[in-house]
This record gives C-alpha cells, structure tokens and sequence, in this order.
C-alpha cells in the first residue's frame, strides 16, 4: 500500500485536491448553459449545453492530469471505498480520505454557488439542484444505472496501474476520459450520471432538496463494492495464477520494451 501519510497532510491534500475539482467541474457545468459563454461565440448557441459541457470537461480533465493537480487523489467516496475492498488503502487512510471528500464537496459547491450569484444573478437560480432520476425511470431503474456506472468508473481505476506503467499517463488519460464522457453522455439524461455520494450530499445541502437522495448513495457503494470484488477476484486472482507481482511485471515490460531497441542491454 505504500509509506503511509501523516493523517493531518493526508487529510490536507485530499481536501485541496477534491475542492480544486469541485470548483472546476461546477464552473464548467453552469457556465456551458450561459449566455455569457454564447456570447463569446454565435456559432457556440448551435450546440446544447450538455455537449458544451462535455467538451470543458474533457479539456479541464486534460489541464489536470498534465499539471498532475488531481495530487493522487480519487475524489469520490465510491472510488475510495473500491480501493479500500481491492487493498489498495488502509482503512484509517479510507476514512481519513472519505471525510475530506465529503467536507471538499461542500465547501467546492458553495464557492461556485456563492460565485455564480455574485456574477450571474438570475441566471444561477435552481442550477445547482441535485441530480434527479428522470420521471420514465424506475426506482430500481435509477439505482442499477447509477451501480453500473460506477462499477466501470472503479473498475477502471482499480486497473489502469495493472495494464500501464506509471509513466504512461496519456494512454490512461485518454481512456479514462473516453469512458467517462461515453457514460456520461449515455447516463446523463436518465440519471444525471452522478455516481458521487459525496456531490449529491453536497448539492442536496445546498439547495435543501431531498428527492431520490438514496439513489445516489445506494448506487455507487454497491458498484464500488462489486468493481473491488471483481478487481480482486480477476486481476489479482490471475496475478497469483501467473506467479508474478505487480512489481514483476512492470520489470518484464521494461524488459520487452528494452529488447526491442537496436543494441539494447538488459542488465
């Protein structure tokens, strides 16, 4: 699992981090449906909000995993949780994070709130309600697509590591984002693609409205939870199999890698 983290400075980073994208990801959600941003551009009132925001997101996904702002963190109580069942953190550090992720997603959506009526007034009225599932949508419905999305949203970062060196931080990136933008895209209009315990807490708060809460809760811990489970079973019941570490075959990449040069030398 790694050298262990003062709590006090894991708290800190989780905390930073997960208020650095809160406030990133709001921003770009209430601005794609502005007149402020048309303005910008006539040809921008052809495109609906949903896909305006899609676009900010994939470019705000990109400026944050090239400046490595994310600072390690996962961000979602769901993914902690995933990392916690898979063994990949202890449960004091589970804890310590999912407390941060919390209380960064409270004040994150208050900051964009309190910034949006200070600039745009009208505008910023009932944008910030929680996400809802839509009225064609079962019960049952909303809480099996929220566990879907979630479990592939863990399963790919209980695995990136596993396929891909550390350094290959493009090739992750660029799936991570495919996904991510795919469900959204898919999801986003039956449920609101939340698949965050921690954002509909906070935007629930906010706005005072507590429709369809348990959705969002019930969802993502059972697809956590099943993506850890599948991760563990899967992966790292194959690892076994093979007889290899993670540390192992990161050396027989590096090896193959290296045999494929011209007069190369493994030592």
């Amino acid at each position: 699992m790694g050298t262990r983290r003062p709590p006090i400075k894991l708290f800190l980073r989780e905390y930073v981090a997960v208020v650095l994208w809160v406030c990133s990801t709001l921003a770009v959600f209430f601005l794609s449906d502005t007149e402020f941003l048309r303005s910008l551009n006539p040809n921008l009132h052809r495109f609906p909000p949903s896909q305006l925001f899609l676009s900010g997101l994939v470019i705000v996904m990109g400026v944050w995993e090239i400046f490595g702002l994310s600072l390690g963190s996962p961000f979602n109580p769901a993914i902690t949780l995933s990392l916690l069942v898979a063994g990949k953190l202890t449960a004091d550090d589970a804890v310590i994070m999912s407390v941060a992720q919390f209380l960064g997603h409270i004040f994150g959506t208050l900051l964009v709130r309190r910034g949006a009526e200070m600039m745009f007034e009208r505008e910023a009225y009932s944008r910030f309600l929680p996400p809802q599932p839509s009225e064609q949508l079962s019960y049952s419905g909303a809480v099996m697509i929220e566990m879907g999305i979630t479990f592939l949203t863990c399963v790919l970062a209980l695995s990136l590591d596993s396929f891909f060196d550390k350094g290959a931080v493009m090739k992750k990136w660029s799936i991570m984002t495919s996904i991510t933008v795919a469900m959204l895209a898919s999801a986003g209009e039956w449920t609101g693609a939340c698949m965050n315990p921690a954002m509909s807490l906070a935007l629930s708060l906010l706005e005072n409205v507590w429709k369809s809460q348990e959705v969002y809760w019930i969802g993502p811990i059972f697809g956590a939870l099943l993506a850890a489970v599948s991760y563990r079973v899967c992966l790292v019941g194959r690892n076994r199999l093979l007889g290899k570490s993670s540390s192992q075959r990161a050396r027989d990449r590096q090896v193959a890698r290296i045999r494929r040069r011209p007069h190369a030398k493994v030592e």
